[in-house]
């Protein structure tokens, strides 16, 4: 397993260094998938956050705080399981 830094070339072409395994190519862009999906829709959500806020839609902002912790909390979880599954040996 190769750990590289993001600037640093250790000339393996599946070198990764989220630390995953390069015999499992699909785990590091189902992983930088779930980050990429995390950030922009809680981000989203939570955008629209202070302008449900400041125009006064209720449903709004409900549906905005339910939908950012949901995603939140579940795409962490994603993440933890698939890193545990990789640290563990389950994911190959």
């Amino acid at each position: 397993m190769a750990n590289c830094e993001p600037t640093q070339s250790c000339g393996q072409r599946n070198c990764s260094f989220l630390g995953l395994s390069r015999h499992a190519p699909w785990l590091r862009w189902a992983v930088v998938y779930l980050h990429v999906f995390r950030a922009v829709v809680v981000g989203s959500c939570l955008m629209l956050v202070p302008i449900a806020w400041l125009a006064h839609i209720q449903w709004l902002l409900i549906a905005s705080l339910c939908i950012a912790t949901g995603e939140l909390v579940e795409s962490t979880y994603y993440i933890l399981v698939l890193r545990w599954g990789q640290r563990t040996g389950r994911i190959a």
